[in-house]
């Protein structure tokens, strides 16, 4: 790696950073208000140095991340919501725990998922495509239960976790077979892949259909969308935001950015499935009318 890649994943290596400090900090001295403003600072420290990848965008760092006009915009959008769901989450938390309750931990898991999330942003190819989804994943699992003492947040963190992993399972059998098939995981050369064949195998299409199956789990899309309200209307922190945010971002990141890091517009199931991932959440919004199923 060569200064340009610093530069670009820069946004990235602070939080990530940041992460680690928020930890040792939290480590040595708790200390609820010191710890919030920390988490604060560095979603914003983090979101200033944007203007500065975007010196080095567009590039590709190794075969795993690429960072463009794409993973920028998304990253400014991610810690965005996030400094507004630590400024919310501060008097929330001062209401619903007593200092002794130690309630740092909430803001280093909030880094993490966006953490997660930058990654998931930048990712071009499916093994840090994957990890950064169970990155974000595993981090909401825990803000959602993180009100420890009440019955209706540990059954809805227990509810996400069993989806979150049967969404995983569907998706590394996916991964596994397109792998087989074309001997390729990043988006480019699946994407090369698919142009050269003449008749597609079906071994390929079925793994294609897992993928999309795990993808639309974790994202709570139509028509695997049911376990949503009873998620997030169990769910009571203003990390819910989160939750909910998250997985509008990221189909919006899979169905704009994805196309375009594999090369090819014109190919009918990745525009189908683009188009059918913004549908979905459209429909989604319309049929919920009540804000905490929304």
């Amino acid at each position: 790696m060569i200064l340009q890649d610093f530069i670009a994943l820069s946004p990235i290596l602070d939080l990530g950073a940041f992460c680690l400090v928020t930890m040792l900090a939290i480590a040595f001295r708790r200390n609820h208000a010191r710890i919030a403003v920390c988490a604060l600072l560095s979603c914003l420290f983090t979101l200033a140095t944007l203007p500065w990848a975007a010196t080095a965008a567009p590039r590709a760092v190794t075969t795993l991340l690429v960072v463009d006009g794409h993973a920028l915009l998304y990253m400014g959008l991610i810690l965005s919501a996030t400094m507004v769901i630590i400024a919310l989450s501060y008097r929330y938390l001062n209401h619903q725990f007593h200092e002794q309750d130690g309630v740092e931990e909430y803001y280093l898991l909030l880094l993490l998922a966006t953490f997660g999330g930058l990654v998931l942003t930048t990712a071009s190819h499916f093994v840090s495509f994957f990890l950064g989804f169970e990155l974000l994943g595993l981090s909401l699992c825990s803000l959602i239960g993180y009100l420890r003492t009440r019955r209706n947040p540990l059954e809805a963190a227990v509810k996400y976790l069993l989806l979150s992993i049967t969404a995983s399972a569907f998706l590394l059998f996916g991964l596994a077979l397109l792998y087989f098939e074309s001997g390729a995981m990043t988006f480019h050369e699946v994407g090369v892949s698919v142009k050269q064949w003449q008749t597609v195998p079906a071994l390929w299409v079925g793994g294609l259909i897992l993928v999309l199956v795990g993808i639309a789990l974790k994202l709570g899309l139509a028509p695997f969308h049911m376990w949503i309200p009873d998620v997030y209307q169990e769910h009571r922190l203003p990390s819910r935001h989160t939750s909910r945010q998250s997985p509008r971002q990221r189909s919006w990141h899979c169905s704009s950015a994805l196309p375009l890091r594999s090369g090819y517009w014109n190919c009918h199931p990745l525009c189908t499935c683009s188009v059918f991932w913004l549908l979905s959440r459209w429909s989604q919004g319309m049929y919920w009318r009540s804000c905490n199923r929304m």
